[in-house]
């Protein structure tokens, strides 16, 4: 049953709806249209302003309707470390960079790519695929809602939450929710909850939820809960009434979204 659900996730995480598209049988359907992410290119310079390594950014896309329908109720539903400048190797088509090293939290941006081995925006977060290193914009491209969250207060916890997300990386995706890190495979916040750890930092509250189409129940946490943290960025749609208002807890992300530096 395991298994089956993990397919079954697989396969809705890659699963999406769009009014703005037409789908013309037979399979494989040709598509007229095109989709359309809240969040853009003056979001993603905003980011880039404001992001440092060991902030986390927590997100939500409304097209990928059947992940959000295992958990509702929520503003967000996805979680990703912010782990800066990384050396490794890059595959063109997925953009997972392999064996990522940190090139240093206090590395500057330099604007400039001299080696194809150098990428200087990542982020590390556990997708179906498992755990992988990205770059910023194909994960900050992709969603319609994104906040950035600081937990760390230092530059000890801040290098410590990097080397923690990159350490994880070649890690299975977490379809069982088990609690125990040890068992080589994390759910996105289970990884931002094992980062906060290795930092010494105390993780926010679990929720207990179901997470079995057999109906179990184990505790989890909650993108949401994040916002326990200081915000230090959001997206522009992040402001917007109807979110806040639909968002389950919408006075704590009205006070967050109000106190970010943009």
């Amino acid at each position: 049953m395991l298994d089956f659900q993990a397919r079954l996730a697989t396969w809705g995480g890659r699963t999406w709806i769009d009014p703005t598209l037409l789908a013309l049988f037979p399979w494989p359907a040709v598509i007229f249209g095109h989709t359309r992410y809240y969040c853009d290119e003056d979001d993603y310079r905003r980011f880039t302003a404001h992001i440092k390594p060991g902030d986390f950014i927590i997100t939500k896309s409304r097209q990928f309707f059947l992940s959000n329908l295992f958990i509702s109720g929520t503003a967000f539903k996805h979680l990703a470390v912010y782990t800066g400048p990384v050396r490794g190797d890059k595959e063109r088509e997925t953009g997972f960079i392999s064996i990522p090293k940190s090139m240093g939290v206090k590395r500057e941006h330099r604007g400039i790519r001299d080696d194809a081995t150098v990428h200087e925006r990542t982020v590390t977060h556990a997708i179906a695929e498992g755990v992988v290193t990205q770059d910023l914009l194909r994960v900050l491209l992709h969603c319609d809602y994104a906040a950035v969250i600081r937990p760390w207060t230092t530059p000890e916890q801040q290098d410590s939450i990097v080397n923690a997300a990159l350490s994880c990386v070649g890690m299975d995706y977490n379809f069982d929710f088990d609690d125990n890190e040890q068992h080589g495979a994390l759910y996105c916040t289970q990884l931002g909850r094992y980062c906060l750890k290795k930092a010494g930092i105390l993780p926010p509250a679990m929720t207990t939820i179901m997470v079995s189409l057999l109906g179990k129940k184990a505790p989890v946490t909650l993108a949401d809960s994040f916002l326990l943290y200081p915000m230090s960025c959001c997206s522009f749609s992040c402001r917007e009434k109807r979110f806040i208002k639909s968002s389950g807890v919408s006075e704590v992300l009205r006070q967050a979204v109000l106190n970010t530096d943009d």
